[in-house]
C-alpha cells in the first residue's frame, strides 16, 4: 500500500501521508496538520463537552422555568439578535443609534442619539397561567447622565407588559432618587384608572419659573406602558440597497456638503438670505449646517420610497419647501440637487434596480428645483397611486410631521391687517384689500413676499411673522436650544395625531396631552399655574394663550395641508378626525380633557 494514503494510528503516534509525526493533544498552529472530510462521507458528529443548564433557565429557588428564555439571554451560543425573536427599532443598526448585538456578553446594546429613541422588543408572548407564580428576568446595564434634572432627558425604560398588566423600570438623567421609578400596572385600574398627582402647593416640575400648582391634576394609568402589536411585515424590497445607502448616509451627505464648498458658495448662501429676511444672521457655516440637515431628510425619505415602493415620500417632501426661502434657487438648491442624485446613483454596490429606483427620485426632485432664480420650488401633483405599500395617512405624517413640527415653532400665526406690528418682519399670507406698500412693502405684493411693517396696516390682508423665543432666568438653555425642544414637542403631537388617524383611537394624543399640556387653566391672573411644562407667553402675558395660539396654528396649518396637497375634503374622516383631536388638545389648555381613552388598533410607547 502507498505511503501516501497509508494512516497510522497507535496510542502515541499519527502519520498522514509524509508528513512528520504528530504528537497527541492540542499543538500549536506551525505542528498542525489540515483535515479533508470527503464528500461521499457521511458527517462527522460533535459532542458538545462541558454542558450546564443556563441560570436564565433557573429560578432564583433552582427550579426550572415553565417558559424557555429568550434568546440573546438563553446561551453563550447565539451570535446576533434574532429576528425571528426580537423586533428592532430602527431596523438597522449606526453608530450611536440602534439595536447592537455584544458577542463578548451574550447581549445587545440599545443606543439612541439626541432626540431619537431606539427599542429592543420581543416577538414572543409569554401566557399568564392562573395560580401558578410568573417571573421575569432582566440582566440590563445602563448609562447614566451627569445631571439631577434636565429638560431634555435621557429616558431609559425596560420591563414586561401586555394591554393590562405588566412592570417596567425607568430611568432617567443621574437615575438617582426620583429619577428611577418602578412602574406596575393592573386590571384593576380599568375600573379606578386615576389617582392624584400634582398636589396644590407644589412647585411646578423643574423649578422654573417660580410658580405653583394650583388644582390638583389627575394622572390615567391605563395608557402607561401600551406597545405597538407586532404586526408590521418588514419590506422585502432592495433591502440590501437600502442597507448599504444607510450604513453610508452621512460620508454621502459630507461629500455633497464639502464639494458645494468652494470658493464663496455658503458665503454667498448666507448673504443672499440675510438679504431677503432681516434679521435672519446666516453665516457660512449655519447654512452649511443647515444644508447638511435637509439632505439627510431627502435620503431619508428616498429610503422610505426604496422601502415601500412607491415615490409619494419624495413627493411630498418637496411641499415642504414650498414656503422655504429661496432667494436664488437656480444658484444654489438647483446643483446642491444634481450633486446628490449623482452621488446616490452612482454609489459603489447598489443594483441596477436601486439604481433605477433612485433616478426616478432624484428626477423627481431635480425637477422640482429646476427653476429659474427668483422662482419658487415647482410642486408636483401628488396621486392616490403613489403611496406603494404604505398607507396614504402614515406617508403623509411621516413626511410632514417634521415641517410642521418647524413651521409652528418657527411661524407665528396669520395676522390681519390693523394688528400689525412697527418693527416686525412679516411674510405676506393673503393679498386681501390692504395697501401693502403704505406698510414697508415694495414693488407689486405678492403672497410670500417679505416687509419690515411701518404700520399697523388696515383692510382684509393676512401675514405671520418669525415666532420669537425668550430664555426664562435659570434655564441654561440658547434660545435656539429652547425653539428646538417646542420644535420636539410638537413633534409628538403630530405624531400622536397620525398614529391615532391610523389607528381609530386617541391614545396617544390623549397622553400626550396629559405629559405636556395637563391641568392647562383659563386665562386668569395666574393663566398658566398648574402646566407640566414652561411656555413661552404671548403679547398678553399669558402663557395659556400662548400654547392655544400654537396649538391652534397647527391645527390650521395641518387641515390647509390636507385639502391643498392631499384632496381630503372637509367631510372627510381623516379631515374630521384630525380636527377633533387637535381641538381637544387646544382645549386642553383651559379645561384638563377628562374624555375615556379609546385605545383603537395601534398601540403606542409613551414619550
Amino acid at each position: 500500500m502507498s505511503s501516501i494514503t497509508n494512516v497510522n494510528n497507535n496510542a502515541s503516534v499519527v502519520n498522514v501521508g509524509r508528513t512528520t509525526p504528530v504528537s497527541p493533544g492540542a499543538q500549536p498552529a506551525s505542528k498542525s496538520i489540515p483535515v479533508v472530510i470527503a464528500t461521499d462521507q457521511t458527517a462527522i458528529p460533535v459532542e458538545e463537552q462541558n454542558k450546564v443548564q443556563s441560570e436564565v433557565a433557573l429560578s432564583l429557588l433552582g427550579i426550572p422555568r415553565a417558559e424557555v428564555a429568550l434568546g440573546i439571554f438563553a446561551d453563550v451560543n447565539t451570535y446576533d439578535v434574532n429576528p425571528s425573536e426580537w423586533s428592532s427599532s430602527p431596523q438597522y443598526h449606526i453608530t450611536g443609534h440602534g439595536i447592537q448585538h455584544l458577542p463578548t456578553e451574550a447581549g445587545a446594546l440599545v443606543e439612541a442619539p439626541r432626540n431619537k429613541t431606539a427599542v429592543l422588543t420581543s416577538k414572543r408572548f409569554f401566557r399568564y397561567q392562573p395560580g401558578r407564580v410568573s417571573a421575569a428576568t432582566f440582566g440590563v446595564k445602563s448609562t447614566v447622565g451627569q445631571k439631577t434634572f434636565s429638560q431634555n432627558p435621557s429616558i431609559r425604560k425596560f420591563g414586561i407588559y401586555d394591554n393590562f398588566d405588566g412592570y417596567f423600570w425607568e430611568t432617567r438623567d443621574d437615575c438617582q432618587e426620583d429619577n428611577f421609578t418602578v412602574v406596575r400596572r393592573s386590571q384593576s385600574l380599568t375600573k379606578a384608572p386615576s389617582s392624584p398627582t400634582g398636589i396644590v402647593g407644589q412647585s411646578l416640575k423643574g423649578g422654573a419659573p417660580a410658580n405653583t400648582i394650583s388644582r390638583s391634576q389627575f394622572d390615567d394609568y391605563r395608557i402607561i406602558g401600551k406597545g405597538a402589536s407586532e404586526a408590521s411585515v418588514a419590506s422585502t424590497l432592495l433591502v440590501k440597497d437600502r442597507e448599504l445607502i444607510t450604513n453610508n448616509r452621512y460620508s454621502i451627505i459630507d461629500g455633497v456638503v464639502n464639494g458645494l464648498d468652494t470658493g464663496t458658495f455658503y458665503a454667498d448662501l448666507a448673504a443672499a438670505i440675510n438679504s431677503a429676511v432681516s434679521g435672519a444672521g446666516e453665516t457660512a457655516a449655519s447654512v452649511k449646517e443647515k444644508c447638511a440637515r435637509d439632505l439627510d431628510y431627502w435620503v431619508d425619505f428616498y429610503l422610505l420610497d426604496m422601502e415601500h415602493g412607491g415615490t409619494n415620500h419624495t413627493k411630498i417632501n418637496i411641499t415642504n419647501y414650498a414656503t422655504a426661502i429661496l432667494p436664488a434657487i437656480a444658484t444654489y438648491e438647483k446643483p446642491t440637487h444634481i450633486a446628490l442624485g449623482t452621488a446616490l446613483t452612482g454609489y459603489a454596490g447598489l443594483s441596477s434596480a436601486a439604481v433605477t429606483k433612485l433616478t426616478t427620485l432624484t428626477g423627481l426632485t431635480n425637477t422640482a428645483f429646476n427653476r429659474n432664480n427668483g422662482q419658487s420650488v415647482l410642486v408636483p401633483s401628488i396621486s392616490d397611486n403613489d403611496y406603494g405599500n404604505r398607507s396614504k395617512a402614515d406617508t403623509i405624517f411621516a413626511t410632514k410631521s417634521h415641517y410642521w413640527a418647524y413651521h409652528v415653532t418657527a411661524r407665528n400665526g396669520d395676522t390681519t391687517a390693523g394688528s400689525f406690528v412697527s418693527g416686525i418682519t412679516y411674510k405676506i399670507s393673503s393679498l386681501g384689500n390692504t395697501n401693502w406698500n403704505a406698510i414697508g412693502a415694495t414693488g407689486t405684493p405678492a403672497v410670500g413676499d417679505r416687509f419690515t411693517a411701518t404700520g399697523a396696516g388696515s383692510g382684509t390682508g393676512t401675514a405671520d411673522s418669525a415666532a420669537t423665543y425668550t430664555v426664562p432666568s435659570g434655564y441654561a438653555l440658547s434660545e435656539e436650544e429652547l425653539k428646538y425642544k417646542c420644535q420636539r414637542d410638537i413633534g409628538y403631537i403630530v405624531g400622536g395625531y397620525g398614529n391615532d388617524i391610523s389607528g381609530g383611537g386617541d391614545a396617544e394624543t390623549k397622553y400626550n396631552m396629559s405629559m405636556y399640556f395637563k391641568g392647562g387653566r383659563p386665562a386668569s391672573a395666574n393663566a398658566g399655574f398648574g402646566m407640566s411644562i414652561y411656555s413661552q407667553n404671548s403679547g398678553s402675558g399669558n402663557p395659556v394663550k400662548a400654547e392655544i395660539d400654537r396649538h391652534t396654528h397647527l391645527r390650521d396649518t395641518i387641515l390647509a395641508d390636507f385639502t391643498t396637497y392631499f384632496g381630503y375634503s372637509n367631510s372627510s374622516s381623516v379631515y374630521v378626525k384630525l380636527n377633533a383631536l387637535a381641538t381637544r388638545v387646544v382645549n386642553n389648555f383651559s379645561i384638563e380633557d377628562t374624555q375615556q381613552m379609546d385605545d383603537g388598533d395601534r398601540g403606542f410607547a409613551g414619550n
